[in-house]
């Protein structure tokens, strides 16, 4: 995955339902047991391809501080935000910066766009770890 923004990578997607622990048994099945656990009250996937957590909605006003959370409650579960990686922080709000796009810095050293400006998905650019 390459863009102009510099993300190479999707790490994370994050969903939100009133009771994230009925999805475990779901999750165990798709992708065993070892995979899924309950960290800090949320439900956390680890997956071949990154991390599905699934968040209440308090938990995700939380997580998502500085944005609206874009699901309501007749919509859950339901998708709210996908987090990417990247090589270069600085490319990537430079080219948020030259396309008008608005976006928060995270206090923990990522950038967080508003859902409204990528159809209703909140967008998380974060350093690459490695």
């Amino acid at each position: 995955m390459t863009h102009p923004n510099g993300a190479n990578g999707i790490t994370c997607v994050s969903y939100v339902a009133r009771e994230s622990a009925s999805l475990a048994a779901r999750f165990s099945g798709i992708y065993g047991s070892q995979a899924v656990s309950q960290e800090d009250g949320y439900l956390k996937v680890q997956t071949d391809r990154g991390i599905f957590e699934v968040l209440t909605p308090e938990q995700a006003a939380i997580r998502f501080r500085g944005v609206d959370v874009p699901v309501s409650d007749d919509q859950l579960p339901g998708g709210v935000a996908i987090r990417v990686s990247t090589a270069s922080l600085q490319q990537a709000s430079d080219h948020l910066d030259a396309g008008g796009v608005e976006y928060i810095r995270t206090d923990d050293g990522g950038l967080r766009i508003p859902a409204h400006y990528a159809g209703n998905t909140i967008i998380e650019i974060y350093p690459d770890c490695g």
